[in-house]
Order: C-alpha cells, then structure tokens, then sequence
C-alpha cells in the first residue's frame, strides 16, 4: 500500500539468474569422461560429466525469463507502472533512496517511525495514543526503586530493590547475593559458621580459601555500568540523596532502597554480605569509576561521630565509624569533594572526578533553597555536562528533579511544580550545551502521582488558585464553597470537614492541597506517563511503550545498536 525509503535505502532488483553446476572440464583434467544414450531432446541435458544440452539451455533461460518477467509485472501492478517503464529501470539495477522515490519505485522519505505512523493509518489505528507503561513485576501502582530499574537496566522487577533480579524479594539479601542453601544456613547460625561463607560474602574476619560454591549475584546490568566499561564518562545529578532510589539504582544493587547506610541495614544481612548503598557508591570500581557525583545524603557516609559542617547540631548515621568521602578521595588521583556551592565553583581542571552531597539528608526544595549555598539542580546539570564533555569520550549523565516527587507526597503542589520549573531549567541547560546529532535527551517521569486537575477553571485562571469561570467569577460546591483546581486523591491533606477557602489563599507555598483519602504521606499513581525525547535516536519513541525499552532506546544512542536480549 505505500512504500517509506530511508536517503540510503538500496532499492531496485537485483535480477534473475540461474545456476546448475557441472564439471566436464575439470573432469576431463583428470581423465573422467561421461557417455550415454537418449531418446528424447532433454534426455541427458543436465549432467554433471557432460554439462548442459542445447535443449535445456533453452528451458532453463525460459524459467529465468518468466521469473523475471513475472516480477516486472507485480512490480507495475503494485507501483500503478507500466510494465515497459519497471523493465527499464529495473535489469539487475539499484537505487538509493531519494531517486527510487524520484522513479516511483517508493512514495517517500523516511525511517522507521514514519512507516509505522503510515501502517496506524493504513489501519485506521490512533497514532495519538502515546505514554509509558509503569507497573513493576509485583505492584500494578509502582514505586521508585523498580521503575528506575526498569529504566536503568531494561529489565522490571519488584518494587523496593534495585538493580536486582525479579527473583529477589525485598529485604531478601540471601537471594540477591545468590547464596547457596549451604551458605544461607551459615549465615543463619551466626559468626561461628561464618567460615563456611564464600570468599567474597563473608566479612573479612571470618574468610578462609575456597570456602563453598561461589556465589552468583542476582544483579542486572545497569546503563550506566555499561557506558563505564566501555570508556564513556558516567555521571548522576539529583536533588535527592545520592543513595536514594532513583540515583542508586544507576550504580548499586539491593535487596533493599532503604539500605542506605550501614545502620539501616539488618544485621543478618550484614552478616550475609550485602553492603549499603553509601558504601557501594564510593567503591564502584567499574571502568575508571563515575565522574560525577552531585546530591544530598551526607550523613550516610560518614559515622554518628562527626558532626555536619553546616547543621552543627547533625551528625552522620554510620555505625561502621568509616568515612566513605575520605575513603573515595584516597581511591584515586584527582578526586575532589564539595559540600557547599562555593566549593563546586572553586573546583578547577584538575579535577577529575568530583563528589557533591550539598545537605545531610536531601537538598532543599526549590522554593526554599539557598542560592548563596547550594547549587541549584540547573547549575549541577550544567557542571557535570562541562565536566563530562571533557576528553571527548562521550558521556551517559543521570539528572533527577526528585523533590518533585516528595512535594507531592506531602501534598503540597506549590513545591511540586516549583521543582518542574527547576527540572525544566535544567533540560534547557542540557539542550543549550549539547549537539542533538550526536546526543539524545531524553525526559520522562518514573511514575506518575495522584494530582489532579479539574473544575473548568477558564483559561488563565492561576493554576494553585480557586476555580473561576469568569475574572472575579468563583465556582462554588454544593454547599456553596469555592474549591481549588488541583487536588490529590489521598495524601494529609486530608480533612474531616473540608475548609470554607473563600478568605484562604491557596497560592501560598505552604498551602496543602485537599485530599480525598487520609493517609500519612500521598501515594504514586498507576497511569501511564509521558517520555520526551530530542536529538539521537529521539525518532524511535514512539507510542505506548514498557519502560524497560526505554533502556533500549539510550542503549541504541550510546551504543549503535539494541542490546543483546536473554531469551525468555
């Protein structure tokens, strides 16, 4: 029904021919000759010791002639051509793209997207319906840790661990290190079986040589994993803590996203091997190690002894007494640490590989964020970029606008979209600084929440305002109260009796938005959400989609190719 070329497309007939192989010759070389009596003109015409009568010449050029001739004709009948005009520019010849158009041997220029938007047509299919589809292995209404996964490594798996397998079971360290029952039971027994652990799950006081069967990990593969082995520069940014788990899921593996420090972490699997996501943070060891590093979560690297240099009356969480910023600094040259703006910005060449943790739990909020003191998530954007670029290698950078996510959580859209604006800063820097020839950019949300907009407000009307109709027109409820545009369907702000809003002002930052449902914290939603994509490879989103091939489309801008698939 209608043909799509690619410029470089290869498009024509390559001809017909046929082949029938004999050996008269190269017999007769070594003195084998071959006789024989017919009756008929084909009898004898294909033989091996005396090659090809005249009679079946003529039978084999007519099969090839009719061959060709019958392809002329589907050709002219499915072009809407004469014949005579397929026939000539046909005879064994090509042509790209553009002059097969030109030739009527295609009707137009294009790629993959186009002909599928051509077929949806072709079948009266709805190429508007667009989005990505966020359930994970066990939760039909998603959290983080999974759907990063997802994203990261292009593989679903269960909600609450990272970059593991669907085989583990949050908290299930046994599993996501790949024990073997043998070993699962000494860890069981406590420190005296210790020594029956394998080498590299036991803790170093309990180790001995060839203890067990080695393990196998549970782990998956992640993006970012993948661009450090084959020498590109690697790079997280976020808003949130360095070890949550949307950042963590680029770098660690966890049967648990609350593993974050040491103290955090039960002790069996402790006991088991399983390290904290701090603490696999600063020793991957995966190509020459992530460049940079730039978010919150201070107090998880370093011990309860050491008080915070900005908040005097904080300390860190760690139980080890270890101090992961100077174990990182030592593991290698040209590693710089800044946990304030003005020491990012002081930074020079020398630097190799840099690491941020601007707050001791998240960073600000955006709307309450410091600017003399803490970069915004615009500024970090652009100083990993700058960095990454460097060297030329080419560069895989992570950016999460996370708080977005935790505004909503407390109900309060002010903060939330507060922080779209930042994010929305931030993609522009990205755009400004980068070639969409040779990178991809691509924007999308994890999950979605459950926010709402309603009430037929008129165009224009204040988005955290109450609903108007008209200017000074405000639409009322059935008890004759003004309601506002946005809500959620649960979250605290829940109310026993819902407020009389006319004298409040829900534009404020700290107004929370009425909730439907009482819950402590507001949960995520389940609907599909939307993906942007722009410069490399950007044509292949398209429609609905699973997430995890949102993996396959950086794979592809990074790599030039889809990833090996495991059978299923």
């Amino acid at each position: 029904d209608r043909i799509i070329a690619h410029p470089t497309t290869i498009t024509g007939s390559i001809g017909v021919f046929g082949l029938i192989p004999t050996f008269e010759k190269a017999a007769a070389e070594i003195g084998v000759h071959g006789d024989g009596v017919g009756n008929l003109p084909l009898s004898g015409g294909v033989d091996p010791l005396r090659g090809i009568n005249e009679p079946a010449q003529r039978v084999l050029d007519a099969v090839v002639r009719h061959t060709y001739d019958r392809f002329i004709n589907l050709a002219a009948k499915g072009r809407d051509l004469a014949p005579e005009a397929v026939d000539e520019i046909a005879q064994g010849r090509v042509w790209l793209g553009a002059k097969a158009v030109e030739l009527g041997l295609a009707d137009e220029l294009g790629g993959l997207a186009e002909a599928l938007d051509a077929a949806a047509a072709l079948a009266e299919l709805d190429t508007e319906d667009y989005g990505v589809k966020t359930y994970s292995l066990d939760l039909q209404v998603p959290e983080s840790a999974a759907t990063m996964t997802a994203i990261i490594t292009g593989e679903k798996t269960r909600g609450g661990v990272l970059s593991v397998s669907g085989e583990v079971e949050r908290g299930d360290c046994a599993t996501a290190l790949g024990l073997s029952p043998a070993q699962r039971s000494a860890v069981a027994d406590g420190p005296d079986a210790k020594a029956d652990l394998p080498p590299d799950a036991a803790p170093a006081s309990a180790r001995r040589p060839n203890a067990g069967a080695v393990p196998q990990p549970k782990n998956l593969e992640t993006l970012l994993e993948r661009a450090e082995r084959a020498g590109f520069a690697t790079g997280v940014v976020t808003t949130t803590n360095l070890t949550h788990a949307t950042p963590a899921a680029a770098y660690a593996h966890s049967a648990d996203r609350a593993w974050e420090n040491d103290a955090l972490m039960p002790e069996e699997a402790a006991a088991a091997g399983c390290r904290d996501i701090a603490r696999q943070l600063v020793e991957f060891d995966i190509g020459d190690g992530m460049d940079v590093m730039l978010g919150g979560g201070r107090a998880h690297f370093f011990g309860a002894d050491r008080q915070d240099p900005e908040y005097p009356d904080q300390s860190g969480q760690r139980t080890d007494g270890r101090d992961l910023v100077a174990e990182w600094l030592r593991g290698g040259e040209g590693r710089a640490y800044a946990w304030r703006l003005d020491q990012l910005a002081a930074l020079d060449g020398g630097a190799k590989q840099v690491l941020g943790l601007f707050e001791p739990s998240h960073m600000q909020f955006e709307a309450d964020r410091s600017q003399a003191d803490e970069p915004s998530l615009a500024a970090m954007t652009e100083f990993a970029i700058r960095r990454l670029q460097r060297g030329g290698r080419g560069f895989l950078l992570i950016v999460e606008g996370g708080r977005i996510d935790h505004a909503h959580h407390f109900g309060n859209a002010y903060r939330a979209l507060t922080d779209v604006l930042a994010l929305d800063a931030a993609v522009a820097r990205a755009e400004a600084m980068t070639d969409p020839d040779n990178t991809l950019i691509l924007v999308t949300a994890d999950h979605s929440h459950t926010l709402t907009l309603a009430g037929y407000p008129r165009r224009g009307n204040p988005i955290l305002g109450k609903v108007e109709t008209a200017p000074g027109q405000m639409a009322t409820d059935q008890l004759g109260r003004p309601y506002t545009t946005l809500g959620y369907v649960n979250g605290p702000g829940w109310r026993e009796q819902l407020p009389d809003l006319t004298e409040v002002d829900t534009e404020a930052p700290n107004y929370m938005q009425a909730a439907a449902y009482p819950l402590e914290v507001e949960t995520h939603g389940g609907e599909d959400v939307a993906a942007y994509a722009k410069g490399l490879n950007a044509e292949a989103l398209d429609g609905v989609i699973e997430q995890n091939l949102l993996h396959d489309l950086m794979f592809q801008a990074l790599f030039g190719r889809l990833p090996p698939r495991s059978p299923p």
